[in-house]
């Protein structure tokens, strides 16, 4: 996993959070964005505060923006797909139907 990028209202308290429990560092911060990193890569985290208001959640509620991945070459990737693609998992959106192969 690359990194994961959150979505926020309250961008510098969940900055800041985040780098106090991972030892991180901002590497770049402005218009609505943060991005945090604890090694060599150019963000693990990120949060994200859009233009618009949003409204609050509730606490029991849970939001994620995007995550990424990396892999080593785009065969890896394309590779990837097809193993997925005859587990039947559609890499393209999750299905609401499917369980998880971690469970």
């Amino acid at each position: 996993m690359t990194h994961v990028v959150l979505q926020t209202i309250k961008l510098e308290e969940l900055r800041d959070w985040y780098c106090a429990v991972l030892k991180g560092h901002v590497v770049y911060e402005g218009n609505g964005l943060s991005f945090v990193t604890f090694d060599e890569e150019h963000h693990r985290v990120a949060f994200t505060s859009p233009p618009e208001t949003l409204e609050p959640k509730s606490r029991a509620a849970a939001g994620l923006h995007h995550v990424a991945y990396t892999f080593e070459a785009l065969d890896d990737l394309l590779d990837r797909y097809t193993d997925l693609k005859s587990h039947g998992i559609d890499p393209h959106r999750p299905s609401p139907t499917r369980r998880s192969a971690c469970t």
